[in-house]
Protein backbone atom coordinates (compact mmCIF):
# COMPACT_ATOMS: atom_id res chain seq x y z
CA UNK A 1 0.00 0.00 0.00
CA UNK A 2 2.98 2.19 0.34
CA UNK A 3 3.81 2.70 -3.15
CA UNK A 4 0.05 3.26 -4.08
CA UNK A 5 -0.30 5.98 -1.79
CA UNK A 6 3.03 7.45 -3.18
CA UNK A 7 2.42 7.03 -6.52
CA UNK A 8 -0.73 8.43 -6.00
CA UNK A 9 0.73 11.72 -4.26
CA UNK A 10 3.50 11.87 -6.85
CA UNK A 11 0.45 12.06 -9.42
CA UNK A 12 -0.18 15.83 -8.90
CA UNK A 13 -3.68 15.51 -7.59
CA UNK A 14 -5.11 17.02 -4.32
CA UNK A 15 -4.33 14.93 -1.27
CA UNK A 16 -5.13 15.64 1.88
CA UNK A 17 -3.84 11.76 3.93
CA UNK A 18 -7.32 12.16 6.51
CA UNK A 19 -9.34 11.45 3.80
CA UNK A 20 -7.51 8.74 1.66
CA UNK A 21 -8.20 4.93 1.99
CA UNK A 22 -6.79 2.34 0.10
CA UNK A 23 -7.82 -1.14 -0.40
CA UNK A 24 -6.54 -4.11 -1.79
CA UNK A 25 -9.38 -6.97 -2.49
CA UNK A 26 -11.61 -5.17 -0.65
CA UNK A 27 -9.29 -5.22 2.71
CA UNK A 28 -8.61 -1.74 3.87
CA UNK A 29 -4.82 -1.35 4.46
CA UNK A 30 -4.84 2.20 4.97
CA UNK A 31 -7.46 4.60 6.13
CA UNK A 32 -7.69 8.62 7.35
CA UNK A 33 -3.91 8.59 7.96
CA UNK A 34 -3.78 5.36 9.25
CA UNK A 35 -1.81 1.79 8.41
CA UNK A 36 -4.47 -0.56 9.46
CA UNK A 37 -2.71 -3.17 12.13
CA UNK A 38 -4.14 -6.58 10.79
CA UNK A 39 -2.45 -6.06 7.44
CA UNK A 40 0.62 -8.04 7.40
CA UNK A 41 -1.94 -10.88 8.25
CA UNK A 42 -4.08 -10.27 5.44
CA UNK A 43 -1.01 -9.75 2.98
CA UNK A 44 0.37 -13.00 2.01
CA UNK A 45 -3.12 -14.23 1.18
CA UNK A 46 -4.15 -11.80 -0.96
CA UNK A 47 -0.96 -11.47 -2.93
CA UNK A 48 -0.67 -15.32 -3.99
CA UNK A 49 -3.67 -14.80 -6.29
CA UNK A 50 -3.58 -14.00 -10.01
CA UNK A 51 -5.15 -10.55 -10.01
CA UNK A 52 -5.32 -7.31 -7.05
CA UNK A 53 -8.60 -5.62 -7.09
CA UNK A 54 -6.65 -2.18 -5.75
CA UNK A 55 -9.33 0.57 -4.76
CA UNK A 56 -8.01 3.90 -4.13
CA UNK A 57 -10.23 6.69 -2.45
CA UNK A 58 -9.01 10.08 -1.99
CA UNK A 59 -12.22 11.21 -0.52
CA UNK A 60 -12.23 14.80 -2.48
CA UNK A 61 -15.21 14.05 -4.91
CA UNK A 62 -17.63 11.42 -6.74
CA UNK A 63 -16.22 10.32 -9.53
CA UNK A 64 -14.50 6.95 -10.91
CA UNK A 65 -11.98 5.79 -13.02
CA UNK A 66 -10.58 2.29 -13.85
CA UNK A 67 -6.82 1.28 -14.62
CA UNK A 68 -5.53 -2.02 -15.91
CA UNK A 69 -2.10 -2.51 -14.87
CA UNK A 70 0.57 -4.72 -15.07
CA UNK A 71 4.42 -5.52 -14.17
CA UNK A 72 5.04 -9.51 -13.68
CA UNK A 73 8.43 -9.53 -14.76
CA UNK A 74 10.51 -12.26 -12.49
CA UNK A 75 13.45 -9.46 -11.94
CA UNK A 76 10.46 -6.90 -10.45
CA UNK A 77 9.11 -9.60 -8.28
CA UNK A 78 12.27 -10.60 -6.90
CA UNK A 79 13.39 -6.79 -6.42
CA UNK A 80 10.05 -5.92 -4.34
CA UNK A 81 9.64 -9.02 -2.35
CA UNK A 82 12.07 -7.83 -0.05
CA UNK A 83 10.07 -5.04 0.86
CA UNK A 84 7.28 -5.19 3.48
CA UNK A 85 4.40 -2.37 2.71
Amino acid sequence: WGRIASSVGASGADLNLEKLIIKLDGETFFAKGVAVSHVDRKKSIIFKGKEVLIEVDAGLAKGKAVLYSCDISKKYITLNSYYTT
